[in-house]
């Protein structure tokens, strides 16, 4: 395998794993999943149900093969057999009513559906000089009844501007490909996005602001600017990214425990694309790159399966600008930036950053003071929150909440509670029912709707109930100091935590970064 510079560090990342990628799908052309990319069902039969996720990888491929990036050693007409097996599969795992699914049977996922059509719209685009025209006609005949999917239904169990700018990503890409209509869906998604960003700058994912989806609702609207640049969601971007800006932290991570989902994933393709237009998408781009290459972050070779395919096709377009990109000279990341202070002090945004010649610190009041503190570009200092055992059950203070709190004289006070840890898994009798339910009631629109929103309220962003509250304070500057005074109604055991510690379910974070396990 070629060795490349933190300059091409991408496309070393996706040669790397390119086997992998490929590996996933079923090769065999007289199987009857042929081009189906879920192992655990065509390979393993374990899954009664194909995750349709992964038929996605026909966008990167495809971008691949026509940039002439393969790997020396790969046949570009092979690659090109396969994306089109792939993209011919997919339409028969598309459901009677247009969706795509990834958690269970009859899912309707939104969000599946969006990404599967943007992917494979990608796919046919490049592939109009290698396959004949009245293939690709017919395949887009074939996927329509997804772009009418996203058309007529919305994603309602929470405000995730990812996935809306997926959809408006393939639905941009549709109404090119096909003369179809689709303008007042677009406008719509793309101002559902609008109207719930943040004064911060940042945009909605569920209850919050999260670093590492953000790179990833970036990479969906830079394709969207590419191809109409009359919907101006450059608006949206910049105060987006000069907010991220703050999350790219001196040891060459991103997000995690200050983040509303604790991600620290990172999508590059967008912010290589912007940095074409803005000089703090630039500074991110290339601090990123080096981060990539040294393992600092979250790469592709640390993801799981479920998420492999839009990093992994991220990763692809970020490779046509790797080339260009340079660090600008007048802009640097405030990690790098002369000492300041920054109180994030909004209703949905309480973050405090304090920089100085020596450290880097940020709170996250809103999550009951989880704070990390960077030191000589390591991070030597992080706590989680407050964790403790009560009642055979977990209990914390990291839930996002809108806290009392006071600062003044480098003095941090933080009021917040104490609510169940929610991290849950699945029984036998749960999947049973579930599966039952898939196959009777939850073919009703309507009721699998609610029971998705269920769902995310349990997990993800409903309130339960406070067992005790915690008053915690921290005292800045250049030593920092940490107190809790914890007051719960029943006897309790204080928890350790870690860098990953996290009171509630989210799949994507806590994958890992070379930090990890550094001594």
């Amino acid at each position: 395998m070629q060795h490349y510079s933190a300059t091409f560090s991408c496309l070393s990342q996706v040669h790397q794993v390119l086997p992998r990628a490929l590996a996933m799908f079923d090769n065999d052309c007289v199987s009857a999943t042929y081009g189906v990319g879920d192992r655990l069902y065509w390979a393993w039969g374990i899954k009664d149900f194909a995750n349709g996720t992964f038929q996605g990888m026909v966008n990167g491929l495809s971008r691949l093969l026509i940039n002439k990036q393969l790997p020396q050693q790969v046949d570009p007409q092979s690659i090109a057999n396969r994306i089109l097996a792939i993209l011919q599969s997919t339409t028969g795992l598309m459901r009677k009513d247009g969706s795509f699914e990834e958690a269970f049977p009859y899912e309707g996922s939104y969000c599946v559906t969006a990404l599967v059509l943007y992917d494979s719209l990608v796919a046919i685009a490049n592939l109009t000089e290698l396959v004949k025209k009245e293939e690709l006609d017919a395949l887009l005949q074939v996927l329509s009844p997804a772009a009418q999917y996203l058309v007529n239904h919305d994603e309602t169990h929470g405000v995730i501007s990812n996935h809306l700018a997926t959809a408006a990503a393939a639905l941009v890409r549709w109404q090119l490909l096909t003369g179809e209509n689709t303008e007042a869906k677009i406008q719509q998604l793309i101002g559902i996005i609008r109207a719930n960003q943040s004064q911060a700058g940042w945009l909605k994912e569920y209850a919050g602001a999260d670093p590492g989806y953000q790179t990833l609702c970036l990479y969906y609207l830079a394709d969207v600017d590419a191809h109409r640049p009359d919907l101006n969601v450059y608006e949206l971007v910049e105060p987006a990214i000069v907010f991220l800006s703050y999350f790219i932290y001196p040891d060459g991570s991103i997000g995690g425990l200050i983040g509303s989902r604790n991600t620290r994933v990172y999508y590059p393709a967008g912010l290589h694309y912007w940095a074409q237009k803005d000089a703090m998408a630039a500074a991110i781009a290339v601090q990123m790159q080096t981060s990539i290459a040294q393992n600092h972050t979250v790469t592709l070779a640390a993801i799981d399966e479920s998420n492999f395919a839009p990093l992994f096709n991220s990763y692809c377009w970020a490779c046509e600008f790797e080339a260009q990109l340079q660090q600008p000279q007048q802009v640097s990341l405030p990690c790098y930036q002369p000492p300041f202070k920054k109180l994030f002090a909004q209703r949905d945004t309480q973050i405090l950053i304090e920089k100085s010649a020596q450290h880097y610190t940020l709170v996250n009041i809103a999550k009951g003071g989880c704070v990390m503190r960077f030191s000589q570009q390591h991070l030597d200092y992080c706590d989680a929150g407050v964790f403790i055992s009560c009642k055979n059950a977990i209990y914390s203070n990291q839930q996002l909440m809108t806290n009392q709190y006071d600062y003044q004289n480098e003095q941090l006070t933080i009021h917040s509670s104490l609510y169940p840890h929610s991290q849950t898994h699945l029984s036998p009798i749960y999947l049973i029912a579930l599966r039952c339910l898939n196959l009777t009631l939850l073919r009703s629109y309507f009721l699998r709707e609610k029971l998705k929103q269920w769902i995310a309220n349990k997990v993800v962003t409903g309130s339960r109930k406070s067992i005790g509250t915690v008053v915690r304070t921290i005292k800045l500057g250049e030593t920092l100091s940490l107190q809790d005074e914890v007051n719960c109604r029943h006897k309790w055991t204080s928890l350790q935590t870690n860098s990953v510690s996290s009171c509630f379910h989210m799949a994507s974070q806590g994958y890992w970064q070379s930090q990890d396990d550094k001594e």
